[in-house]
């Protein structure tokens, strides 16, 4: 069973949901709260903020405002093992809020599931819209920590998923940058652009996005989900090092 309670909040059945095309306001929704002790939010409105690289990772929203009991991370491309840890982090735009936690994950937990997002700050945070409000998510192996260099990524998104698009969002410090989506035989893709200037400090300031085609099972090698996410960045004539997310895999 899960170390962390867990909670059903629909009445269909795990695994046989988020197909594209078909309804998902009955998506299976399994909460898993965080590990104990690992939920750290911060909340400062002077704060002088960089931001990491990798500010979020998510599919696309169709709602106006975040639910903050609603944050959604899908495991479609992944296989998850017993033990396996979630790294969860969230962070707002203009810096003034971040949060991160663990979840530990064991076989069979679904497709989609909820993480419990236990904040003090809930009615401030669902003020923020979808693009200002973002988070992303890994997995490690049983052996190995948040830290860790090599990770696969899951997508997150608030409330059901939008998942024929996936969007990242950067701290790319403005620079000249694209995105690909890595198949087994072909490129896919997509388009970066960088986000209007602000007084506001900025967590990230560069949104990529690009077309997932999420399909059933038996998809065609052209219709189904990249592998991995590749971001290419160039700084004038200098080619930076590319920014890697693993989708898939065991």
């Amino acid at each position: 069973m899960f170390r962390q309670t867990t909670q059903i909040f629909t009445s269909c059945i795990l695994g046989f949901c988020l197909f594209v095309g078909d309804s998902q306001a009955d998506s299976p929704a399994v909460v898993l709260k965080p590990d104990t002790n690992t939920f750290v939010e911060k909340y400062d409105e002077t704060v002088d903020v960089a931001g990491q690289l990798r500010a979020g990772l998510m599919y696309g929203s169709t709602v106006e405002n975040v639910d903050i009991d609603d944050l959604r991370m899908d495991l479609k491309l992944q296989t998850v093992i017993n033990g396996e840890t979630a790294c969860i982090r969230v962070a707002s735009r203009n810096g003034v809020f971040s949060a991160t936690w663990e979840i530990t994950l064991e076989t069979g937990v679904g497709e989609q599931v909820i993480t419990g997002f236990p904040t003090q700050y809930k009615k401030i945070l669902e003020k923020f819209t979808p693009d200002k409000l973002v988070a992303i998510a890994s997995v490690v192996a049983p052996d190995q920590n948040c830290t860790a260099e090599r990770v696969r990524y899951l997508p997150t998104s608030w409330g059901d998923p939008d998942n024929e698009t996936i969007v990242a969002y950067l701290n790319a410090d403005s620079t000249d940058a694209r995105i690909a989506g890595k198949k087994d035989k072909e490129t896919q893709r997509g388009k970066c652009r960088i986000l209007p200037s602000s007084d506001e400090n900025t967590a990230f300031d560069t949104i990529c996005t690009l077309p997932m085609n999420l399909t059933n099972s038996g998809a065609t090698s052209s219709t189904k989900p990249p592998i991995e996410l590749v971001v290419i960045r160039n700084n004038f004539s200098t080619v930076m090092k590319r920014i890697r997310y693993l989708l898939s895999g065991s």
